[in-house]
Parts: structure tokens; sequence; C-alpha cells
């Protein structure tokens, strides 16, 4: 029987490659939503009419993550990973550098399917170095430093439009991360191949994609990153249009929402060791209806920022938890598992900010942030019912190979 993945590698440079590429992913993700008018603006293009680049986007990570997280497991990773990034770094410097609309929404898909990549490999990556019992543990802190660099997003944008340097520089700066990601992960000493009891094959994922359990996470994931990418791209437009914020302002403070997200991933990495993921599912996600509800009715400027900082922090756990649990239960397939759910997650982060550009035109910013909170009902409900079928969310470890 071959050596675990987990004893085969130095962990180190494996958490320094994976910590670095979630940080870029979230920079890249997050200075889209406070610079979105401004994008749009520069195409002559409506609010309404900024669906085609959540779409382009969200088609490029969904192939990427259904095609690349097989192709991982039964490849290798590194390659995979490699590829990936040098895809993002083309797709955020086309971006940059886009003349119009056309090549932007291309850019965005390129964007697309190297961040999916990069997202799906690295949390099975991740899973793979992880003991059983600290899945939750790696992928809480993995998730932390995405939400690290979706804090430094806006701070770039913010920092951009203030010194009326325009939109573009912020994705070339974004593309230069990208660029030492390329060199991280090809440096990386990974095995070839995660050993399975049997090959990877289209009929095993085809049987994974119908687990009842994979299909809840999934249902979860997409209602989470749903809310939190509506939130994260219309956060900048309610602070502005609903509580007349100047458009640096409302820019920067998007930067509150992705600060509490870190915190909170941070916060959940430390509590797993005293509480069980049921605890944290339903801690977080009762906690994000709440947030999601003062954020909505916020009647002034202090109050919507607090209110923001929290919807972020009861965010956090989600994703890292669902993460953890697909790792737990399906070992032989971490990357097939973590592709479907992001799959999953990525249909749902493409919908709801599409929906929300619509309602922005013909109702108001406001009525965008209502649309999470049936989402976040939504992940209550469903954390309640895992916590029940799952015996607190602690599987027994299978494979579905």
């Amino acid at each position: 029987m071959s050596e675990p993945v987990s004893t085969q590698v130095e962990r180190g440079p494996v958490r320094i490659a994976a910590y670095w590429g979630f940080i870029v992913l979230g920079a890249g993700n997050t200075i889209l939503g406070p610079a979105l008018l401004s994008v749009l603006g520069s195409y002559h293009i409506a609010p309404s009419g900024a669906g085609p680049l959540f779409v382009a986007n969200t088609v490029g990570y969904t192939l990427a993550v259904l095609v690349g997280g097989p192709a991982s497991d039964h490849f290798g990773k590194k390659a995979i990973l490699v590829a990936g990034a040098a895809l993002y770094l083309l797709g955020l410097a086309c971006f940059a550098g886009s003349p119009v609309w056309a090549t932007a929404i291309l850019a965005a898909g390129v964007i697309g399917l190297g961040g999916g990549v990069i997202d799906s490999g690295s949390n099975a990556m991740m899973n793979d170095i992880a003991a059983p019992e600290k899945h939750a543990t790696e992928q809480s802190y993995l998730h932390t430093f995405f939400g690290i660099g979706a804090l430094l997003g806006p701070l770039l944008i913010g920092a951009c439009l203030a010194l009326h340097a325009g939109w573009r520089p912020a994705w070339a700066v974004a593309a230069i991360g990208a660029a030492a990601l390329v060199s991280l992960f090809a440096r990386l000493r990974l095995p070839e191949r995660r050993v399975a009891s049997e090959p990877v094959s289209v009929a095993g994922v085809a049987l994974l994609a119908r687990d009842p359990l994979l299909l809840l996470l999934g249902l979860l994931i997409g209602a989470y990153v749903g809310a939190e990418v509506l939130v994260g791209d219309w956060a900048a437009t309610f602070l502005e249009r609903i509580h007349g914020m100047d458009k640096v302002a409302a820019a920067t403070s998007v930067s509150l929402y992705w600060g509490g997200l870190a915190v909170g991933r941070l916060l959940s990495g430390v509590l797993t060791r005293w509480c069980t993921s049921r605890q944290l599912l339903i801690g977080y996600t009762g906690l994000s209806v709440l947030a999601t509800v003062a954020l909505v009715g916020a009647p002034n400027v202090p109050l919507a920022l607090a209110a923001l900082t929290l919807t972020g922090l009861g965010y956090a756990a989600v994703f890292p938890l669902v993460m953890a649990v697909a790792g737990e239960v399906f070992p032989a397939m971490t990357g097939s598992a973590a592709g479907l759910l992001i799959a999953a997650a990525s249909v749902m982060g493409a919908v709801f900010p599409w929906i929300g550009g619509v309602l922005v035109q013909y109702a108001d910013s406001r009525a965008a942030m209502v649309l999470a909170l049936p989402a976040t009902l939504v992940q209550l409900v469903i954390a309640l019912v895992l916590a029940q079928a799952r015996g607190g969310m602690s599987p027994t470890v299978r494979s579905a190979a």
C-alpha cells in the first residue's frame, strides 16, 4: 500500500503555495465588486447588463472545477495547479488591458478557468496533507487567507480610484501576484497522483455527483456563495446609493465585509479544537441570518458598516467546513469532490449577482441585499438537516472512486 500523501510531502511549502494562491484568488475575486460601476461605465453598460461578465466567469469556473478536479486526481495536482495559475495570470492581464466589452467578457471567462483550478486544486491539496481529524482546521486556515486577499481587493481598487488611476491598475497588480503563484506551484514537490483503491473514472465521478451527502453539501455551498458574492459585488453600490457614501469610501468600506470573513475563518479554525462542525455550522449560519437582516434594515452608515462586518463574520465558516467534510468522506477523490462542490457554488455565484444587478437597476440596491436573506435561511436549514443526518457532521470516511 502506498504511503499516505500527507507523509510524502513537506507540508510547509504546500501551505505557503496554497495560502498565497488563496490571497491572490481572494483579491482577484473581490476587486470587481467595488469597481463594477466604474468597469461598466468604461464600456457604457448599464448595471442590468453586467450579466455576461458574471456568466462568462462562472462558465469558466465551472468548466475548470468539473474537469480540473478529476484531472488532478488522475494526473496529479502540480501540473494542473501550474496550468491554472498561468491561466489566471493571463485572464487578469487581459482584463486589465481589454479595449472593448467583448474582450472583457472573454478575459473574465479565462479568469474563471484559472481561478476554478486554483480553488479546487488547492482545497484538494490541503485535504491531502491533513490528518483525518484535522480537515476542518486545515480548511479554515486555508480559507482565512482567501479572506485576507478578499480584504485587500477593495483596498486596492479604492486606492486606484482615490489616485484617479481608474480600475485597470488593480487587475495589473493582481496579475503580478498570479505570476508569483505560477512560480510557487512549479516549485512544489508533490506525488504524481493520490493513489485510490481504483482509478478515477467518469463513472466514479458520476456516482460521486449523485451521493446524497454531496448533493446536500452542494446545495449548502451554492446558497452560501450566492449570498457571499452578491453582497461582495453590490455592497459598495448599496453604501453609495442608499447611505450616501462617496464612491471611494464605499469601495474601501467593502473591506470590512471581507475582513469579517477573514477573522471569522481564523476563529473557526481555532474553535475546531473545542466545537464540533455541527455547532460551528449552525452557529455561523444563524449569525449570518441575523447579520443579513441587520444589513438590509440598517438606518445609517455606522450601523450599516457594523452589519456588513458581521455579515462577513457570519458567512465565514461555511465554505471551509463543507470542504472539510467532503475531504473526510471522500478521501480518495478529494479533487473530484472539491470540483463538484465548487461547480455548484460557481453557478450560484453568477446567478445571484446578476439578479442583484437587475434589482439595482429596476428597484434599488437595498432590494439586492434582501436577496441574500433567503439564501442564508436555506444555509441554516441545511446545516440543521446535515447535523441530524450525519451525526454532528462527523461522517464515516468512505471512498466513491
